[in-house]
């Protein structure tokens, strides 16, 4: 069922059986697919011979590229970035009680197995950078992941973010933090994505229009004026590109990193018999220029990625993009 749905490029489409309602693990790792390998971006600190900078060769002795390719055969994804981070991703999860055997790869030294087991999932599980979740990271730039930050962060941050000459969100994993963060950017009312949905009243499609909807947000005070940079790649998706599709829309601030995964929109679920459940996209999301979000996602007003040396030397050059561009506005 899966390879039948993967060439219809909808991230929604999904069977699943009865026995996968089951809440996965994850391995406490964080990886990347970084120039054409698998690469330890994090581990977590009872995991002693795993090292930031290693290359996964293998999982449970087959390779990781093998595997992420049999993997991708089986997803259904917009663009072929974001399928294989998903699925980057989505190796990390398995079975509650599981375990997988790595095949790490580490400069100047032979490869060696390191058994590794799932534990349940949690956002203190490594973030694969080496940055706190929220961290002055130069005098004056105050760095936020948003998918770590607390659920009061908005509130308890306030006086640092309205203080800082420069401020960076990073939703590459997601966000917790509602989209009144916005609104403390900008001095005027502003609208969120076109929210589409198909309203089918007669037999075989005929005479269908879409309802839309949209929401309008107000600023808020205190205003922060200082610039911000957002942080992005083809992970994010759903919420996480409603916020960047009004970000550009309304140049809230710079988007550093790479095209978002173009995944957003209501879900339909139909339930199956046996147990069984297809999903697939009801709803799609259209920016304010009329381009559809779904397949095309958010684009970066600053390009940059990381590399295997970079990790390897305990970098996030994306983060460090950003604080460049945020330095060149000071000056």
């Amino acid at each position: 069922a899966a390879r039948l749905l993967a060439p219809l490029r909808d991230c929604r489409a999904y069977f699943s059986g009865p026995k996968q309602d089951v809440l996965p693990q994850s391995l406490p790792l964080a990886w990347e697919w970084v120039e054409d390998r698998l690469v330890i971006t994090g581990a977590a600190k009872e995991l002693p011979d795993v090292h930031v900078g290693d290359t996964v060769v293998a999982l449970d002795g087959r390779s990781a590229a093998e595997r992420v390719a049999e993997e991708e055969a089986l997803l259904s994804a917009t663009t072929a970035e974001s399928r294989r981070l998903t699925v980057v991703e989505d190796l990390l999860f398995g079975p509650p009680g599981s375990a997988v055997t790595l095949r790490l790869q580490r400069a100047g030294s032979a490869t060696f197995d390191v058994s590794v087991a799932r534990v349940p999932w949690s956002q203190d599980l490594p973030a694969g950078t080496p940055y706190a979740a929220v961290d002055e990271i130069r005098p004056g730039i105050l760095y936020v992941d948003l998918s770590r930050a607390a659920d009061d962060a908005l509130q308890t941050l306030m006086p640092r973010m309205a203080a800082a000459r420069g401020l960076i969100f990073d939703l590459r994993r997601g966000s917790n933090m509602p989209t009144e963060l916005l609104s403390y950017l900008t001095d005027r009312t502003f609208m969120g994505p076109q929210m589409q949905t198909p309203s089918v009243t007669a037999p075989d499609h005929r005479g269908w229009q879409w309802m839309t909807t949209a929401v309008a947000h107000d600023p808020r005070t205190p205003r922060l004026k200082a610039r911000a940079a957002f942080l992005t790649d083809g992970r994010a998706d759903i919420f996480t590109e409603t916020l960047l599709a009004m970000i550009e829309a309304y140049g809230l601030g710079d988007i550093v990193g790479a095209r978002t995964g173009g995944c957003n929109g209501m879900i339909n679920r139909a339930d199956l018999p046996g147990g069984y459940r297809l999903s697939w996209s009801g709803r799609r999301m259209v920016k304010r220029d009329g381009t559809n979000l779904h397949g095309t996602g958010v684009a970066p007003t600053v390009p940059a990625a990381r590399t295997f040396q970079g990790i390897a030397a305990g970098r996030d050059e994306i983060v460090e993009r950003a604080v460049e561009v945020l330095d060149s506005a000071a000056r």
